[in-house]
């Protein structure tokens, strides 16, 4: 139960990250360049920029422990869940507006990440 825990901890954390980044790079001015010493500048001064990579690393620290813990069959289609959180996340937070046929994929997802929790053990 531990190893599952710290599983979707981690797909929560990336999930929340990746909204933080939106947020982050949003802020940039569409007519700056992509990569550049002012974008670059931009973004280390940017908060939700900086909480994104922050979430990032600790994500990817609790996924080693993760992978230390359990097989990588069990634990690595948990990440797709981060998917419908991202897409849940950035209707609510940011207004983005997403289709049937997005929630029709969410359930799938979710469904399909149920069956391989179900029959692979950690």
């Amino acid at each position: 139960m531990k190893n599952l825990i710290c599983i979707l901890l981690c797909v929560f954390i990336v999930a929340v990250g990746q909204v933080l980044l939106k947020f982050g790079v949003s802020e940039i001015p569409k007519n700056m360049p992509l990569i550049s010493i002012a974008t670059i500048q931009s973004l280390i001064g940017n908060v939700y920029f900086l909480a994104g990579v922050v979430l990032y690393v600790i994500s990817f620290i609790l996924w080693l422990y993760v992978l230390s813990n359990v097989r990588v069959s069990y634990a690595y289609p948990f990440l797709s869940l981060s998917y419908p959180l991202v897409v849940l996340m950035s209707n609510a937070l940011l207004g983005e507006p997403f289709s049937r046929g997005a929630w029709v994929g969410v359930i799938l997802i979710t469904i399909g990440v149920c069956i391989i929790g179900f029959y692979i053990k950690g």
